[in-house]
Parts: structure tokens; sequence; C-alpha cells
């Protein structure tokens, strides 16, 4: 068994760029990120070479599907406990762009974008560790100050 560290999970998913893909090791639990561009991401720590010897050691990160992270907003509504921000909050998800008309919301309200933040990192943990379950890996998650 491997632990992986949560904060590396949500680091991987919530990398905007996309010109890097994250690897987790299968041995060692731990996280690569590799330029697209081979820009020197890799370079420090031999990981290039490591991935082209061994290729099947690991694990390219997937995003997680838009389906699920869809579903991950539909069900937030049920934890927003204000009736009238709950209501705003099922209109933005019911625009025709939920997620862009989501994350303004989320924008203009401090204190529900915390609670989505928390939110969200939790529905990530959990279904970043069933994947890591179908592919394979068997691995605990390691909160921070563990």
């Amino acid at each position: 068994m491997i632990e992986i560290l949560a904060t590396d999970i949500l680091r991987a998913l919530q990398t905007r760029d996309e010109t890097i893909q994250w690897y987790v090791d299968r041995q060692s639990g731990r996280f690569h990120p590799f330029s697209k561009e081979e820009k020197g991401l890799d370079k420090d720590d031999g990981f290039l070479d490591n991935l082209r010897e061994n290729p099947e050691r690991f694990l390219a990160i997937e995003e997680i599907p838009r389906q699920n992270r869809y579903k991950f907003m539909m069900n937030f509504i049920d934890e927003v406990k204000d009736g009238r921000m709950r209501v705003e909050v099922a209109q933005a998800v019911a625009h025709k762009m939920p997620f862009k008309s989501f994350n303004r919301m989320m924008d203009h309200d401090p204190e529900m974008k915390k609670q989505w933040v928390r939110y969200q990192a939790t529905r990530q943990l959990k279904y970043m560790m069933a994947w890591f379950q179908y592919k394979g890996i068997d691995a605990m998650l390691k909160l921070p100050g563990q």
C-alpha cells in the first residue's frame, strides 16, 4: 500500500495549465508534473528518464469527467443552508453554461466560495481514491497534519 498526499491530488487536479500532465508513481505515491513541451518541470529528479525506462510504473492523472464535476455542483446545492442562496446556486447550475455561471456566482460570494472549495476538494479526493482503486493502485489517503 502506498500513501498518497491529499495536497498532491488536489494540486494535480487543479492545475489549469494544459501543457502539464501529472503522473503518480505506482510504487511511491509521489506525484510528478511533466511539461508536454519538456520545459524542465521533470529535469530535477530524473522523472523523464524513469518514465521512459519504466512507463508501467507511472499512471497519468486523468481529469475528472465533466459529468462528475457537474454532479459535484448539483450535490453542492443541498449543502447550501440559506434558502435564497440555494435557489441562486440552483439557477446558476441550471444555466445553459453551468460551469461558467456557477464560477461567476462563486466569485461574487467569498463565503459561499469557501464552502464550495472545501466541498469540491472532498468530492475530488473521494473520486480519485476510487479511481486509484479502479486502476489497481492500493492507496491510502494522507491528509495534511497526519
